[in-house]
């Protein structure tokens, strides 16, 4: 089914991993969808940071008390029923936030022929992003706090809240 597919799409008839990346780029359709999983996982950038540090704290809770529930014994009606609760208690939680957006996005904008390789370079794209970005994040602080110093006015307690948020940042990374 999925090679009469790739027949009538127009896209290489090879199994070749190299060829359907390279059509990633040449083949106008694919070469939209790189773009706009790209967009889309830019996009995220600047949302990881605050998703982390905020609602990841709160998931840990809820995935936790799911995991503990493997450990009633099979036998037992409550295991199958508390770790479906959990999951169903995650769920509602982490779906409004801006986290399986763009993955979801980038999985169904590609054709079934080239997702894996289209996804491959969307996370590839999202992972190089997120310590390009926070990388940026440290130099603006650091000439922020500079500055601040340099001033020598009342930025001195905003150095110490900046640099507070980086060292709570950089414990849950």
């Amino acid at each position: 089914m999925e090679k009469q597919l790739i027949a009538e799409s127009g896209f290489s008839k090879s199994d070749n991993m190299f060829v359907r990346f390279v059509e990633l780029f040449m083949v106008p359709r694919l070469r939209r969808a790189v773009q706009a999983s790209g967009i889309v996982m830019i996009v995220h950038w600047p949302v990881h940071e605050a998703y982390c540090i905020i609602r990841v704290r709160r998931h840990r809770f809820r995935v936790r008390l799911a995991g503990f529930c493997f450990w009633i014994p099979t036998s037992s009606n409550a295991h199958i029923v508390l770790i479906t609760f959990f999951v169903y208690l995650f769920d509602p939680f982490y779906s409004p936030g801006e986290g399986p957006v763009p993955f979801t996005y980038s999985a169904e904008v590609f054709p079934l022929s080239h997702r894996e390789v289209g996804m491959a370079w969307a996370v590839a794209t999202n992972k190089f992003g997120v310590p390009a970005r926070t990388h940026a994040k440290y130099q603006l602080t650091k000439v922020t706090q500079d500055y601040a110093a340099a001033a020598g006015t009342a930025g001195v307690p905003e150095k110490h809240a900046m640099a507070d948020e980086n060292k709570r940042y950089a414990e849950h990374v």
